[in-house]
């Protein structure tokens, strides 16, 4: 079984976290090449880039989630490329940008 530290330092988040957008309903972070996006593809002792984006919205106090992280994937890069990735903040978010992706609303 895999465990998680959390971060101790909630001013440092930011800094690991390269934000590039974040309102309400979403969080636009940039991923470096080498980190899988997402939690279930987790490596032994390396943490995705949705559980860092998870728990820098767990310090804010934003979004919420019964079970599974707080930040929903809209899309997912490879784990060797580097990009932009969103994360919806709410379901409803999540259904709504999703929707947008597949149909090619959104532009890369």
């Amino acid at each position: 079984m895999r465990t998680r530290r959390p971060w101790t330092d909630p001013d440092s988040l930011p800094n690991r976290l390269n934000i590039l957008y974040e309102d309400a309903d979403v969080l636009a972070v940039a991923k470096p090449a080498g980190i899988n996006v997402a939690q279930e593809n987790e490596g032994e002792g390396q943490t995705s880039l949705q559980s860092q984006a998870s728990e820098y919205l767990e310090t804010r106090g934003e979004a919420t989630a019964l079970i599974g992280p707080r930040a929903r994937l809209v899309h997912r890069i490879d784990k060797d490329t580097s990009g932009v990735v969103l994360f919806a903040k709410s379901p409803r978010a999540q259904s709504s940008l999703g929707g947008d992706w597949e149909a090619g609303k959104i532009e890369k």
